[in-house]
């Protein structure tokens, strides 16, 4: 079964006539770290708001997983760090207070997972 899906998504076409292949919000994340890291802040900016877009997509579908509390975090996280750098302060504290919001939601989910309370270190919260 899993084969036929994958060779749907594969030949599947969409309006414009090319590959139909949606990314996950952490490809999107992945790519976005890829432009940050070449200098080219303006597309990393746009790849880290269609991440934060699917990320919210997938994480209202199910919205007790923590892996997508902790998605969202690390890619608020990322993206605050990204907004400091183009000098953009306030968007900046908005992306980190959002980071800070959904890793404390994650945290509440499963509160001894080790990379949660390491992304939670990151950015800025201390829970000893």
């Amino acid at each position: 079964m899993e084969s036929i899906r994958y060779v749907w998504r594969e030949t599947s076409i969409n309006f414009w006539g090319g590959r139909d292949s949606p990314k996950s919000a952490r490809d999107l994340h992945q790519e976005a770290r890829a432009y940050e890291k070449r200098g080219e802040l303006e597309s990393a900016q746009a790849c880290y708001l269609k991440a934060l877009c699917a990320a919210e997509k997938a994480q209202g579908m199910n919205p007790s997983e923590t892996k997508m509390y902790q998605t969202l975090a690390e890619i608020n996280l990322d993206y605050g760090c990204l907004l400091e750098k183009q000098r953009k302060s306030a968007e900046a504290g908005n992306a980190y207070q959002e980071a800070k919001r959904y890793g404390l939601d994650a945290y509440q989910l499963e509160p001894h997972q080790p990379e949660i309370q390491i992304l939670l270190q990151n950015i800025g919260l201390s829970y000893s």
